[in-house]
């Protein structure tokens, strides 16, 4: 049900929104501000900028539920909307990995990697 993004941030939102108009260049780049930021749980998109500005460099994991796009959608004047195609776009999206999020992840995986019973 939930597509996410890690981390949450202004450069990953604007991946995915392009992501979304060239699946469906149809819809209209402001909808699809809207129907993220309604995904994201916000009533609108000037929430969720104000919300991402606030969060400044912090490692926020998000996710977007695909039937909140599509009420959105819908919503916008595009009755049509399939939420399983929708679904599959958010899922297919990809996005810039972080330099110091990876540095963390390698620590954690380092420090929690079971250690072979002959390197003691």
């Amino acid at each position: 049900m939930f597509a996410g993004i890690t981390p949450f941030t202004r450069s990953n939102i604007a991946a995915l929104k392009s992501h979304i108009r060239t699946a469906r260049p149809e819809f209209k780049s402001s909808h699809v501000d809207e129907a993220l930021a309604f995904a994201f749980g916000f009533r609108t998109q000037a929430a969720l900028l104000v919300a991402l500005d606030q969060l400044g460099h912090t490692h926020l994991h998000a996710q977007a539920n695909h039937l909140w796009f599509a009420l959105r959608l819908k919503q916008l004047g595009y009755p049509g909307v399939n939420p399983d195609a929708l679904r599959e776009i958010l899922w297919s999206a990809t996005f810039d990995r972080d330099p110091d999020l990876s540095a963390r992840e390698f620590e954690a995986a380092t420090i929690f990697r079971p250690h072979p019973a002959n390197d003691r």
